[in-house]
């Protein structure tokens, strides 16, 4: 407990602690996460508009720690659904701006 403790409360900190380490990047990102993830907190798992500028975060009910073990289909549909819209926005990995 003592050490999920420690974890958690530098996750709150997180912010504060990455944000020099951080660069902004305009990458499209997708963060999936579990709503039961005992060991990190669904407030956590987003990375934020600063540094990700077009990211998505999506929290899936059914899931814990291994959103792609607990809940492998809703995991593939997510993912096969941002990888189609991805495509038809025409990112260019070469010149993203």
């Amino acid at each position: 407990k003592a050490c999920l403790d420690a974890w958690r409360s530098f996750l709150d900190a997180g912010p504060t602690l990455l944000k020099a380490a951080m660069q902004p990047t305009a990458v499209p990102t997708l963060v999936l996460h579990g709503a039961a993830d005992p060991l990190v907190r669904a407030r956590h798992s987003a990375p934020g508009e600063a540094w990700v500028t077009t990211s998505e975060t999506v929290v899936l009910d059914g899931a814990g720690h291994w959103p792609h073990w607990d809940e492998p289909d809703a995991v593939n549909q997510r993912l096969a659904a941002w990888l189609v819209a991805g495509l038809d926005d025409a990112w260019d990995p070469i010149d993203p701006a």
